[in-house]
């Protein structure tokens, strides 16, 4: 009862004021209606959520003045607490002070050298497409008990590759499935197709995209598969694998699609 008499209170005051007046004179039916979009907006926030039964006499005794009062007291620190908000302010920070998680990475490799900060830092180094110094970082994680480290070696074969060395790339391919032969990684399957590719072996990438189109929740290893038959001069083949990608595309769920549009775009366009 105390709160809602002192918001009471705070509304007759405010609607008393000059501004309060000027804006009633400009628009108050708007005034009106978004007041009460927002108070029965607070009602509803506050039933789904569980607050104490008295916020409904505030929001509605004391109209905007409540929801005001709402917003800060229940609903901005929720919303801090949100990952979508921490997201958020991860994103501005990184606009503010690009490099600080690259500083950040390397002071704590400098203060303790282990798996997780080479990991971190050879993370920060590809971010910043600087993938030879990432892969070397990857290397020295190669010892002990990781030695054969299946994650690890695909992230260093991924390193290689895109620093110009799909030799290199094959080459950690090669030693995590000698040593991991359970281990099983769509991304992996692609890259060694990809690095087959790269190095001229083309029959052994058409098999490699072959067997792996045959699994893969993704579209893109049957358009490259499309694309190198095409190249080999295997149009009909190609053409198969391009109308088989935008068949499938046309059928999926509207999420699916819209991840796999650049790979229906390239198998549509050819």
């Amino acid at each position: 009862p105390d709160i809602f008499l002192f918001c009471r209170a705070a509304v007759v005051h405010t609607c008393r004021s000059p501004l309060v007046a000027n804006l009633q004179e400009v628009s108050l039916p708007l005034l009106i209606l978004l007041s009460l979009g927002v108070t029965i907006a607070c009602c509803v926030h506050a039933m789904r959520n569980g607050r104490p039964y008295w916020w409904l006499f505030v929001l509605i005794g004391t109209s905007w003045i409540g929801a005001a009062i709402y917003l800060l007291v229940e609903v901005l620190p929720e919303m801090r607490r949100s990952r979508a908000a921490r997201s958020l302010k991860t994103e501005v920070a990184r606009l503010v002070d690009p490099q600080r998680d690259f500083r950040e990475a390397a002071q704590r490799l400098e203060d303790h050298e282990s798996v997780e900060t080479l990991t971190a830092m050879a993370e920060q180094l590809a971010v910043r497409e600087r993938y030879g110094e990432a892969a070397t970082m990857l290397e020295r994680c190669l010892h002990g008990p990781h030695e054969h480290d299946p994650g690890t070696l695909l992230r260093l074969a991924e390193a290689r590759f895109l620093d110009g060395d799909p030799a290199g790339a094959l080459t950690a391919l090669d030693t995590l499935q000698e040593h991991n032969p359970g281990y099983h990684s769509e991304p992996g399957h692609l890259l060694y197709g990809r690095s087959q590719e790269a190095l001229g072996l083309q029959e052994d990438a058409l098999e490699s995209y072959a067997d792996l189109a045959g699994y893969a929740t993704s579209e893109e290893p049957r358009v490259r598969l499309g694309l190198l038959l095409q190249k080999t001069g295997r149009t009909v083949e190609a053409r198969a694998a391009f109308e088989t990608v935008v068949r499938n595309l046309e059928r999926a769920s509207k999420v699916h699609f819209r991840n796999e549009r650049e790979w229906y775009q390239a198998a549509k366009a050819n």
